[in-house]
């Protein structure tokens, strides 16, 4: 977001925008909306959409990677470093207080806090197909009021989950890390 993109905007996707290891919502050749694929990314953790993300910004790979390495120094973050831009990579590596002040940064943008609290999204591509996004985190549905939330795993990591509740007018955020199953995070 930082590099201004209009969310509007149309991107192709290409062959090698595929993640390793990730779901295939997005056929090469399909051309998508960059507000569909931030909420790929977001809800439903797509990889290939986050990779998708990273060449819409202009950016190299390597050079996004210094953006997030930078941005996580401007927020004061000395134990977290960025590899690649999905995650996937172990590593990736954070503290569970420093992934709350990622979460107040990243949650504050309107962009991300309109998708991070959903639990489904549905679109349909310039091109036609389409798509049903359903969100990888189980309490949105729950009796929290979640305002923004975000799943991840890893082997390394183990089921990992930050979310922002908000209770009688307050916001909390939560993280959970190295969860050993799925569920175990949302307890």
């Amino acid at each position: 977001l930082q590099t201004k993109p209009d969310l509007n905007s149309e991107l192709e996707v290409l062959s090698t925008d595929q993640a390793p290891e990730s779901k295939k919502t997005f056929e090469a050749g399909e051309k998508v909306i960059l507000k569909d694929i931030l909420a790929s990314a977001l809800i439903s953790s797509d990889n290939t959409a986050a990779l998708m993300l990273e060449r819409a910004s202009g950016l190299s790979p390597d050079d996004f990677v210094k953006k997030m390495n930078q941005q996580a120094r401007d927020l004061g973050l000395t134990k977290t470093s960025f590899n690649d831009p999905t995650g996937l990579l172990a590593d990736n590596q954070s503290t569970a207080l420093e992934v709350v002040t990622l979460a107040q940064a990243a949650f504050s943008q309107p962009e991300i806090r309109s998708l991070a609290g959903l639990s489904s999204y549905d679109f349909t591509s310039q091109t036609g197909q389409q798509h049903h996004l359903r969100s990888t985190n189980k309490i949105t549905k729950g009796f929290l009021q979640v305002t923004a939330a975000k799943t991840g795993y890893i082997e390394k990591a183990g089921h990992c989950l930050v979310a922002e509740v908000q209770q009688d007018g307050h916001r909390i955020i939560t993280v959970s890390l190295g969860s050993a199953t799925e569920n175990d995070r949302f307890q």
